[in-house]
Formats: structure tokens, C-alpha cells, sequence
């Protein structure tokens, strides 16, 4: 399959700037209601997760049974909402670039056939990278096992390139089914197969205009970090720094967890900046990468023209 990066590339941030508005009044509910829920679960989740993390490796079984099911709870509703939400702003950013679709009211807020199959795919597309990492890992432990007894001394090596080859699989199989939502509106199927069809000897030009969308979206990453919650980055720093220290890391993960806190503890002088940035940058997000993925699957699966 033929597929022009270049002329992709082109039709998608052209179409990001002709349908701006119409982009953001497909997202801007789906994705205010994402942000409430996350705003009322997260507080209840992350003390729930404190508090794990501050029982350490040497906890009272039953207490530590008591903590896990308070952390249940919160963990099943944040489940709940994304599996609502997620798929509802998915099928919103693609659905005028795949079908053509027009919304007829300044909002978007449906949850039928489309985000219903969206949500079966994802849960579809886990298992499958699950089961492929599981038996793939397993394959290539076995043969680095046999690989460093047959040439003594290079163990290191030959896990070093063992891994580079894992990597490659697992990008290969993403590039795949990168296509998979897309092709799911567009056939109105779970867009498993018609991705996996689509995407025939096509990968390399794929992961060229991927690797374009996903800089663009690790520079707008980095403006929300450095505007929501510049401190992450000492953190990181601090983790780097730490190694294999699992001590040291088990005490910054748990400052973390607290910095996060109270970025959503309401009132608080983060919570406003953290929860507006965080709502900008998930419709900006959302809107890229449904341009890119409903450009790609039109590329792909027709001639390439695509509605402004």
C-alpha cells in the first residue's frame, strides 16, 4: 500500500486549522465531563494509593487487604468514566474526518454503535498487546537463554539486541492497527482487521508520519507540563537520579503522588491552572491525533480526499 506522508501530513494539520472550531465544539463536552469526573475520583484514588505506598513491603496482610479494597472503589469509577468518556471524544474527533458527519448542535454528547465498538476495540487491542508481549517475551527469553549458552561471554550483547528487536515487533504491531478507531467509524466494525488490512506494506511510511504527529504532540506535552505542573520535572530528575535504589524511589513516587494531590485538591492555588491546562490540552490532544488517524485511515482506504 502506497501511502504519501508528506501529502498526509499536509491534509492533516490543514484540516486541524479549517476545522478548529468545529473540532472544539465536537470535544468540549466530552471532554469537560472527563475532567469532572477525574476532578472528584482522583483525590479519594490517590489517598487510596498513598496509602498502599506507605505500608511498604512489610505490611499486616490484612491491613494491606483493607487499603487495596479502598483503592478499588475510586480505581472501578475513573474506569467507568474513561470508558464513557474516552470513547465519546474518540468517536467525536473522527467521525466529520471519516464519514463526513456534521454536528447538529454546538455539542457533541452521544454514547451509541459507534463509541460502543470504540470501547470493545480498546479493550480488544489490550488483551492483544498483552497475550503479543506475553508470548513474544517468552519466545525471546528462551532464545536469548539459548543464544548466551551457545556463544559464552556475549550474554549482554545479544540481550541488548534481543530488546532492540522486541521494541521493533511492538512498534511494527502498533503501526499496524494505528488505524484501528478510524477504520472502526468508517466501517462501522471493531476496525481490527480492516486496520490490519489497510496498513499492508505500509509501515515504514506510517512510522514517518507518526513520528512527525507524535513530535508535535511531545512539544505541546511539554508546554502543559511546563504551565500545569512544572515540578514533575524535578521529580523525573530526582528518579533518574535515584537508579535502582528502590527506597529512594519508593520515597519519591510517594512525593510525587502528594504533588498530584494537591493539584486537585479544589480551591487549592494549583487546582484551577492544573485543571484548565489539563482540559485545553486533552481536546488539543484529542483533536491531533483523531486528524492524523482519520487522515492516515482516508489515505489508506480511498483516495485521500478529505472534507473541510
Amino acid at each position: 500500500m502506497n501511502f504519501p506522508v508528506l501529502k498526509a501530513l499536509g491534509a492533516t494539520f490543514g484540516y486541524l486549522i479549517s476545522r478548529a472550531v468545529h473540532l472544539v465544539q465536537a470535544l468540549w463536552l466530552p471532554g469537560l465531563l472527563m475532567i469532572a469526573a477525574m476532578a472528584w475520583i482522583m483525590p479519594d484514588y490517590i489517598d487510596a494509593t498513598l496509602a498502599v505506598e506507605r505500608m511498604g513491603d512489610t505490611a499486616d496482610p490484612a491491613e494491606a487487604m483493607k487499603a487495596l479494597g479502598a483503592m478499588m472503589g475510586p480505581m472501578g469509577l475513573l474506569l467507568l468514566a474513561s470508558a464513557i468518556f474516552y470513547p465519546m471524544m474518540i468517536a467525536a474527533s473522527l467521525r466529520h474526518v471519516v464519514r463526513g458527519d456534521e454536528l447538529k448542535m454546538p455539542f457533541y454528547l452521544n454514547y451509541g454503535g459507534d463509541e460502543i465498538r470504540i470501547a470493545l476495540a480498546y479493550i480488544l487491542l489490550i488483551v492483544l498487546v498483552s497475550i503479543a508481549a506475553g508470548v513474544g517475551a517468552l519466545a525471546l527469553g528462551v532464545l536469548a537463554v539459548a543464544l548466551a549458552a551457545a556463544l559464552s561471554g556475549a550474554g549482554a550483547a545479544i540481550a541488548g539486541v534481543i530488546g532492540v528487536i522486541a521494541f521493533a515487533a511492538l512498534i511494527w504491531f502498533m503501526l499496524r492497527l494505528s488505524v484501528m478507531f478510524a477504520a472502526s467509524i468508517g466501517t462501522r466494525t471493531l476496525g481490527l482487521a480492516q486496520s490490519w488490512s489497510a496498513t499492508k506494506g505500509a509501515v515504514f511510511s506510517l512510522f514517518a508520519f507518526w513520528l512527525v504527529v507524535i513530535i508535535a504532540l511531545m512539544v505541546i506535552a511539554g508546554v502543559y507540563f511546563a504551565v500545569s505542573m512544572p515540578e514533575m520535572f524535578g521529580f523525573y530528575g530526582e528518579l533518574m537520579k535515584a537508579g535502582a535504589d528502590q527506597a529512594a524511589q519508593s520515597e519519591i513516587s510517594a512525593r510525587m503522588m502528594e504533588y498530584q494531590r494537591s493539584l486537585y485538591t479544589f480551591g487549592g492555588p494549583k487546582f484551577f491552572v492544573y485543571t484548565i491546562a489539563t482540559y485545553v490540552y486533552l481536546i488539543v490532544q484529542t483533536a491531533i491525533w483523531g486528524a492524523a488517524s482519520g487522515v492516515a485511515w482516508r489515505y489508506l482506504s480511498d483516495d485521500g480526499s478529505i472534507s473541510s
